[in-house]
């Protein structure tokens, strides 16, 4: 299987405060992901350096075996971040969010033809939102709102999904479909997810492999193999066990 995303020996810093130290992780085809560790852990400032938005200060990082420096196919690369935050005015309709995915294929400020909109309800179908295709994104509940973004990613038909701590804002019904539909795109699409999370008792339920993150890689495999108490005292300090639940 081909490695989709790879960290070498990434340290980071904001000024003279170290964020990351010395973290290696690799990431394969098919892989479903899930980053965890307490906040302050580098959990967002790993993702901005997987989406070259910052660069390391030492090591190296790869997208699909390409050095990121060097990387221009960010089409294959798809991006959930937390919920935002929408302005009651905010105009835009569902249909014109998602369309905004299939700018990383075409090209800013050019007309998206007959095969773009195709990927944009293509996208839609996926989420099951088609019906609101025409709906403004404002009157949309905060579980839907979620799902136009991942149909916004979807359009730009990407191998790789990174997702913000997408959870965030949503309720127990929300949720457990939220991460349904993570499960389908992982496998019937065949996408590659890395979801940064705060919930262990969830990721459990639904990923395949968890990398543990506070400033260095703790540890990372199976869920079976790393959500066991030690492993998490490590990662949150004393007190903390994993719980599984329906949501």
């Amino acid at each position: 299987m081909e490695t989709v995303l790879e960290l070498r020996n990434v340290c980071f810093a904001y000024h003279t405060q170290a964020v990351l130290e010395d973290v290696s992780l690799a990431m394969r085809t098919g892989d479903f992901l899930a980053l965890i560790g307490p906040n302050g852990s580098g959990k967002t400032t790993l993702v901005k350096l997987l989406l070259g938005l910052l660069k390391p200060l030492r090591g190296k990082v790869f997208l699909f075996g390409t050095e990121i420096g060097k990387f221009r196919d960010w089409h294959r690369v798809g991006y959930v971040p937390q919920k935002p935050g929408l302005e009651n005015n905010f105009p835009a309709t569902v249909a014109e969010v998602v369309a905004a995915g299939r700018f990383g294929r075409v090209g800013p400020g050019r007309r998206l033809r007959r095969a773009d909109w195709q990927a944009v309800e293509a996208a839609l179908e996926v989420v099951e939102l088609s019906h609101l295709r025409h709906r403004p994104v404002v009157q949309l509940s905060g579980g839907q709102q979620q799902r136009v973004f991942i149909a916004r990613a979807l359009a730009g038909e990407p191998e790789l999904l990174i997702l913000d701590e997408p959870q965030v804002g949503l309720d127990e019904y929300a949720q457990d479909n939220f991460y349904r539909l993570l499960k389908y795109l992982n496998r019937e699409q065949k996408m590659t997810l890395l979801m940064v999370s705060h919930d262990t008792g969830v990721v459990g339920r639904w990923v395949n492999r968890v990398a543990c993150l506070n400033r260095t890689l703790i540890c990372h495999g199976t869920p079976g193999e790393i959500l066991l108490p030690d492993n998490l005292t490590r990662l949150y300090g004393t007190g903390v066990r994993a719980v599984a639940h329906r949501h």
